[in-house]
């Protein structure tokens, strides 16, 4: 078994987890406001069975105490936690992130296939930030930032996003064309 592929999915999968923290976490206080506790617990099992399958057993045991809790009908339970739950997730989401982001984790493996579709997607955000299409440039270095990379590659796609977030879009095209020339594969 390839012990580098596996990282590579785990982190992946940490990823999507990430991804999914913050609409997870709207969609619950939108169900306690709404009262719809079917679709609460559900998200709740989701969030849970995704937190154990990425190794965050502790972090499912807050989400297993809120389904005992649905199980007995112990709504004041649900409510009256509900926002410590959130804002575990929250903590738990920045936490991921920034190992991530900061390179904690040694992510190896990247395809001439992940390289190509770097390079295409820096160009797609040299040509938006000219355009000043600002929504465009963002998603793109969302979808960016939410995949496996490299150290190096990770690290200036976080240099790329924090010169963008400073109005550097100078800065941010200089870096871009530095990694687009380059033959990284």
């Amino acid at each position: 078994m390839n012990m580098e592929r596996i990282d590579k999915n785990y982190f992946k999968a940490l990823n999507f987890f990430c991804m999914d923290v913050e609409e997870k976490a709207k969609a619950l206080e939108s169900c306690i406001k709404k009262k719809d506790l079917i679709l609460y617990i559900a998200i709740v099992r989701a969030l849970k069975n995704t937190m154990l399958n990425t190794g965050l057993a502790k972090a499912a045991e807050m989400a297993r105490e809120l389904e005992k809790a649905y199980e007995r009908e112990a709504i004041h339970f649900i409510v009256e936690h509900n926002k410590k739950f959130v804002s575990e997730l929250n903590v738990l989401q920045e936490s991921i992130r920034s190992a991530l982001d900061y390179g904690f984790f040694e992510i190896s493996m990247t395809t001439k296939g992940d390289i190509i579709y770097l390079k295409a997607s820096l160009i797609r955000i040299k040509k938006s930030l000219r355009d000043m299409a600002i929504g465009e440039v963002n998603k793109i270095l969302n979808e960016l930032k939410s995949m496996t990379w490299e150290r190096e590659i990770r690290s200036s796609i976080i240099k790329i996003s924090r010169c963008i977030l400073l109005f550097e879009y100078d800065e941010a095209i200089r870096l871009i064309d530095e990694i687009v020339v380059l033959d990284i594969c």
